[in-house]
């Protein structure tokens, strides 16, 4: 589910000059958004006690946090250096 996603924000591994930004901004956001949809609907299965429907989000939830959190902090780091 993640990884289609990730697909369907466009995003191409492509060969980047080290001092140029690797990820730009709508690129991060469009991952960061498909993140939050995926972690609204974990915290809806873990409150409705897991309906089938909702327990493949339940199982990934997780992860989806770690991603959200690295992609906001290189927002940052990115931000920072500019």
């Amino acid at each position: 589910m993640i990884t289609i996603g990730v697909f369907l924000c466009s995003f191409q591994i492509k060969k980047v000059d080290l001092n140029s930004v690797a990820m730009k901004l709508d690129e991060t956001a469009c991952i960061k958004g498909i993140c939050a949809v995926v972690i609204v609907l974990d915290h809806m299965g873990l409150q409705l006690s897991t309906p089938i429907v909702l327990k493949p989000f339940t199982m990934v939830g997780y992860l989806c946090v770690s991603i959200f959190f690295f992609f906001s902090g290189y927002g940052l780091w990115g931000g920072g250096k500019q």
